[in-house]
């Protein structure tokens, strides 16, 4: 008959011993730490995720606001730029109404500085001519000296 051996019975024993000890010292305390980490993990993609999603958000809405208030530059730009044209536009018109003012007042004192010219010299040339003719009179009055 076969021999009965209680050497392997005692090793059984043990290693049910020795697996329910590692069971409850190791393996336990190793799965809860592997479960924590999964946890902590899940935890912080979904942090990560909602924070990307937070940060995609925040990034249109600045791009919206970038683009709002270059347009409202665009529009303010182009309206400074019309009101500085409109602005040129009349002081040019002031200022040429301002020079023909001044040269009609120019022409008016030329062409009455240039009539009291005329009248001066029309004055001196018949005094001049007064005395050639007072001359011419006077030298065919007295006997010719010949």
């Amino acid at each position: 008959m076969v021999a009965f051996n209680f050497t392997i019975v005692a090793q059984i024993i043990n290693f049910f011993i020795l697996l329910f000890l590692l069971d409850r010292l190791f393996f336990k305390k190793f799965a809860k730490l592997l479960a924590d980490r999964r946890a902590f993990l899940s935890t912080t993609e979904h942090t990560v995720v909602a924070g990307l999603a937070e940060l995609e958000r925040l990034s249109k809405e600045h791009q919206t606001q970038i683009d709002a208030a270059r347009q409202e530059a665009q529009a303010v730009i182009a309206a400074q730029l019309a009101s500085a044209e409109t602005e040129k536009t009349r002081i040019l018109n002031a200022v040429r109404d301002e020079l023909a003012g001044q040269q009609t007042v120019q022409k008016a004192e030329l062409a009455e500085q240039f009539a009291a010219a005329e009248a001066q010299m029309r004055q001196e040339v018949g005094g001049i001519a007064e005395q050639i003719a007072d001359k011419v009179m006077h030298v065919s009055r007295q006997p010719a000296l010949r």
